[in-house]
C-alpha cells in the first residue's frame, strides 16, 4: 500500500526544511503451492468426497495465504481411474498460485450377493429342478454373473438363475459375480438330489393256506407311507393288503414314499384276479365238488379243476358269501340251493407244495396208554393208543397209527408229524375228544384220517395242515392241456387210497386238508344229537382233494383266517361271565339279529381295527365250547341252527378286545 514519509532537513545554522514523500510498496509474489497426489475410495453408494487440505502439501506465502481451493471435490463411479484436480492457493494481496494434482477414485467393494439356503429335492422325471435365483448389488454396477455346478452334476451357465437338470447326489453351484470395475464375490449353494425309492411287491404263495391274498410292498429305503389304489381308486396306506373275494379283480398299483418324503416314481402293480387266487377258495376238488343237502360255505368259494369236474350243490346247501362262487366245467345246483355266482369253466389255480411222509416206521415199538392217563411220550411209535379220558402230550414226529379213543385230550408238540393213519374217536358224553398241534404244522399223512363226532381237531385256531398222498415224481400244476385233465391225474399218481374222513356231529375240525390222490368226506350230524345239543360239523381251512363230498345235516365250511393264532381256553371250562373288556380308545361292536330266534344266529362284528381276525366262541349255560369259529371284520355269521332252546354266551375277541352277548334261543 501507500505510505507517507516526512522529510525534514535541517542545516548547521539550524535552518530546517520540510517536505513529504509517498512511499508505494508493492506484493507481486504469488504464493508458493505444494500438492500431493492421493488416492480415495468410493463409498457403498458409489461416491466419494475429498477437501483441498488432502491435496495441499504445505503451499506457503510471503505475507499470508488467504484460501485454498480445489476445482473438483466430488467424484462418483465414473471418475474411478486418475483425475486431475487444480489446487489454487490466493494470498492476502490477492496474488494465487494454481498446480494440479492428481486424484485416485479407487471402487474396491464387491458385488453383494444373496443366496438361497440349501436345496434338497427328491427325483423327479424330467430330473430337473426349481433353484431360487440369487440376488445381487453393487455400488457401481455388475458386469457379469456365471456359475459352475460340480459334484454329481457338471455344468455350467450364466445368470442368476441355475435350475434345471440335476443328478442324484450331492452337487454345488458356484456363482461367480464381477463388478464394472473387476471386484469379484464368489458363492456357493448346495444342492442335494435324494434317489425316489423304488418299491417292489411280495405276493404270498399257496403255501400260506390262507383266505386271503397278502401283497406287501417293499423297498431297500426305509420306508414311511404307502399308498395303494386300485382301478385308479385310493384303495390302502398300510404296507400290507389283504384281497379275497370281496375285493374286485384288476390291478392293484402301490406308491412307496420313504423317511426323506421322496415318493417312487414308477408304481409297481399286480393283477389281481379272484378266480385264479387260491386263497379265494375253500374247497378245491380235481374230480367233482359234492356238497349235499344242508351244507353251507359261509366263507370262500368251491371249485373244480379238471376239464371233466363236476360240481354239484344240494337242497338247502349255499355258496352265497359276498363275492364268492361256484367254478367248474359242470355245475349242478339243486333246487332250493343257493349259488348266485356260477362260473361255467375249469378253475386254474397255483397249488400249495405237496409234502409227504417218507419216514419209516420199521423197528418202531408200540405204546398204549392207560385209561384217564396223565402222560408225556417222547419217542416215536409204530403203533400207538390212547386210551379213553387220557390227557398226553406227544412230543416225537413218526408214528404208524395212533388211535385216540374217547373223551383223550392229545397234544403233539412236534411242527412235522409223520403218521400213516390217524384215528380220532368220538366224544364221551360229558365232553369231547380233543388234539391239539403247535402253530404252523405239518400233518403228513400215507394213508388215513378218520375223525368221529363230539371232536374238536385244533381248538386254538393255529395253522395246521394235513399232507394225504404218496410221493410221486407227478407235478399236478402242469398238467397237459393246460388242465387238471382227469386221466391224466391218475396215471401221474395212482389210485390214490388217502381218505380224510370226519364221520358225527358237533365235531369242529381247524386245519387245512391238501389231498391230491385222496378224498375228503365229511359226514354232518342228525337232526338230534345223542345229547341234544350242537350236532354240527364245522369245517375251517382250505379242503383240496380229488373228491371233496359233505353228507349229511349241517355241515358248515369256512376258510381258515390267517393271522397270529390266539390259543384257546380248554374246552370244556366253566360258565363264563358276560361282559367286555377293551381298549377305550378302539370301538368293538357285536351285533346278532335276530336274538331271540326260533330258528339261527346270524352275527357281525365291527371294530376300527380292520385287519386283525376275530374270534368267536358260543359257549352253553353249562360252560361247554359249542362252536369255536374265526372270521373278519364286518363278515356275516351264522350258527346256531342245531341249537336247542336255552340261554347261551358268545364270546367275541380281537386282539385284547374282548366283549361277550346273551343269545336266547326259543321253543
Amino acid at each position: 500500500g501507500s505510505t507517507t514519509v516526512t522529510w525534514t532537513v535541517t542545516d548547521i545554522h539550524g535552518n530546517s526544511t520540510t517536505t513529504t514523500q509517498v512511499v508505494t510498496v508493492t506484493d507481486n509474489q504469488v504464493p508458493t503451492v505444494l500438492v500431493q497426489n492421493i488416492t480415495v475410495y468410493l463409498d457403498a453408494l458409489g461416491n466419494v468426497s475429498i477437501t483441498p487440505a488432502q491435496i495441499n502439501n504445505g503451499s506457503t506465502d510471503n505475507c499470508g495465504i488467504a484460501t485454498v481451493t480445489l476445482d473438483k471435490t466430488s467424484f462418483n463411479c465414473s471418475n474411478v481411474g486418475a483425475n486431475t484436480v487444480n489446487l489454487t492457493v490466493t494470498d492476502i494481496h490477492g496474488n494465487s498460485a494454481t498446480v494440479a494434482a492428481t486424484v485416485t477414485v479407487v471402487d474396491a467393494i464387491k458385488p453383494t450377493v444373496n443366496t438361497p439356503a440349501a436345496q434338497v429335492f427328491c427325483q423327479n422325471t424330467p430330473a430337473s429342478y426349481t433353484v431360487p435365483a440369487i440376488t445381487v448389488s453393487d455400488n457401481c454396477g455388475i458386469a457379469s454373473v456365471s456359475y459352475a455346478i460340480t459334484g454329481a452334476t457338471t455344468r455350467a451357465g450364466s445368470g442368476l438363475n441355475a435350475s434345471g437338470a440335476f443328478a442324484v447326489g450331492n452337487s454345488t453351484i458356484t456363482w461367480t459375480v464381477t463388478d464394472v470395475n473387476n471386484n469379484v464375490t464368489v458363492v456357493s449353494v448346495p444342492v442335494t438330489v435324494n434317489p425316489a425309492p423304488t418299491a417292489t411287491i411280495s405276493v404270498s404263495t399257496p403255501d400260506a393256506f390262507c383266505n386271503k391274498l397278502t401283497l406287501t410292498a417293499n423297498s431297500s429305503s426305509v420306508i414311511t407311507g404307502y399308498a395303494w389304489s386300485v382301478n385308479s381308486s385310493a384303495f390302502a396306506s398300510t404296507q400290507a393288503i389283504f384281497l379275497d373275494n370281496t375285493n374286485a379283480d384288476g390291478n392293484y398299483v402301490v406308491f412307496v414314499t420313504d423317511n426323506k418324503g421322496c415318493t417312487s416314481l414308477l408304481p409297481v402293480s399286480y393283477n389281481y384276479q379272484k378266480q385264479n387266487i387260491i386263497s379265494n377258495y375253500t374247497i378245491l376238488a380235481y374230480k367233482e365238488a359234492e356238497l349235499k343237502e344242508y351244507n353251507t360255505v359261509q366263507t370262500g368259494s368251491v371249485g373244480v379243476m379238471s376239464k371233466k369236474g363236476e360240481a354239484e350243490i344240494g337242497k338247502y346247501s349255499s355258496v352265497a358269501a359276498p363275492g364268492a362262487f361256484v367254478k367248474a366245467p359242470k355245475i349242478e345246483a339243486k333246487s332250493g340251493s343257493n349259488v348266485p355266482t356260477k362260473i361255467y369253466a375249469v378253475a386254474t389255480v397255483t397249488l400249495p407244495t405237496m409234502q409227504y411222509n417218507s419216514a419209516s416206521v420199521n423197528n418202531l415199538p408200540n405204546f398204549t396208554t392207560n385209561q384217564n392217563a396223565t402222560i408225556t411220550l417222547s419217542g416215536n411209535y409204530k403203533n400207538l393208543t390212547v386210551r379213553r379220558g387220557s390227557n398226553v402230550v406227544l412230543t416225537g414226529n413218526t408214528y404208524g397209527n395212533i388211535n385216540i379213543e374217547e373223551g383223550s385230550t392229545v397234544r403233539f408238540t412236534s411242527t412235522t408229524i409223520n403218521v400213516e393213519h390217524l384215528k380220532v374217536g368220538k366224544g364221551k358224553d360229558n365232553g369231547q375228544t380233543v388234539v391239539r398241534f403247535a402253530d404252523n404244522t405239518s400233518v403228513r399223512v400215507a394213508k388215513h384220517v378218520q375223525i368221529e363226532e363230539d371232536c374238536f381237531i385244533n381248538p386254538d385256531s393255529y395253522k395246521v395242515t394235513f399232507y394225504l398222498g404218496r410221493q410221486s415224481s407227478h407235478n399236478c400244476n402242469s398238467h397237459k392241456g393246460g388242465d387238471r385233465d382227469d386221466d391224466d391225474h391218475d396215471k401221474g399218481h395212482g389210485d390214490g387210497d388217502q381218505k380224510f374222513e370226519v364221520k358225527g356231529g358237533n365235531t369242529t375240525v381247524i386245519a387245512n386238508v391238501y389231498a391230491p390222490t385222496g378224498d375228503i368226506k365229511v359226514k354232518g350230524g342228525e337232526s338230534c344229537h345223542k345229547n341234544h345239543v350242537a350236532t354240527t360239523v364245522r369245517m375251517t381251512g382250505l379242503f383240496i382233494g380229488y373228491e371233496v363230498e359233505g353228507e349229511g345235516k349241517n355241515v358248515i365250511w369256512n376258510n381258515y383266517t390267517c393271522g397270529s393264532a390266539m390259543p384257546m381256553p380248554e374246552v370244556n371250562n366253566t360258565a363264563m361271565v358276560v361282559g367286555e373288556e377293551q381298549d377305550a380308545d378302539i370301538k368293538l361292536d357285536v351285533k346278532v339279529l335276530p336274538n331271540p330266534t326260533l330258528t339261527h344266529f346270524e352275527m357281525i362284528v365291527s371294530s376300527d381295527d380292520k385287519q386283525t381276525p376275530v374270534q368267536i366262541r358260543v359257549i352253553s349255560g353249562a360252560g361247554r365250547v359249542l362252536n369255536a369259529m374265526k372270521a373278519t371284520v364286518g363278515q356275516r355269521v351264522q350258527f346256531g341252527q342245531e341249537y336247542t332252546s336255552g340261554m347261551y354266551v358268545a364270546e367275541v375277541v380281537q386282539g385284547n378286545k374282548r366283549k361277550t352277548v346273551k343269545l336266547i334261543k326259543g321253543k
